[in-house]
């Protein structure tokens, strides 16, 4: 089947018709002649075409992909997608709709999310630093409930605390 870019119709009197194909190919139709143009059937009628007027049947067939969507999370794994229509055409009287997938999904953002330290329970105090008079006294925590993982933040809070403590006066020694 040759694709027809142009017909020429003769001046009256004349019976044939000029095709002018792609590729710079020509041909006359004679009287009678039938040729497809696109999904139509046309016959050389004293030198003109008559042809059906069929709607061409049109395959649908994909848009190009869109660009990937944001992941939908910033760590722990989330998803990015794609997308694309059976638009470019579609499908239209009785041709097939596109096949394969108008999305597509990857995996994104798959690293451990930072877990920020924060400070567990304090311990007892330690004994007077004194038997007797002013003394002073510690109890301490650590950043570990929970402790910082893959790059989250250390604990800001103090993590020692120190406070006096007073047993009693001394006794004098004279």
């Amino acid at each position: 089947m040759l694709d027809v870019l142009d017909i020429f119709f003769p001046s009256l009197g004349v019976t044939e018709v000029l095709l002018l194909a792609e590729g710079g190919q020509y041909g006359y139709l004679t009287p009678g002649q039938v040729i497809a143009v696109d999904c139509n059937q046309c016959v050389c009628v004293n030198g003109g075409l008559d042809c059906t007027d069929h709607q061409c049947t049109t395959d649908g067939e994909w848009s190009t992909w869109s660009h990937w969507s944001n992941c939908t999370v910033t760590c722990g794994g989330g998803v990015q997608y794609r997308y694309r229509s059976c638009d470019n055409p579609p499908p239209a009287y009785g041709g097939l709709a596109c096949t394969g997938l108008g999305e597509e999904a990857v995996h994104c953002n798959t690293q451990e999310c930072p877990i920020h330290g924060n400070v567990g329970e304090w311990s007892e105090w330690t004994s007077c630093s004194a038997s007797c008079g002013v003394g002073s006294r510690t109890r301490h925590r650590y950043c570990n409930d929970p402790e910082p993982l893959h790059g989250g933040m250390y604990c800001v809070e103090s993590l020692v605390e120190t406070s006096d403590c007073n047993i009693g006066d001394c006794p004098d020694l004279c």
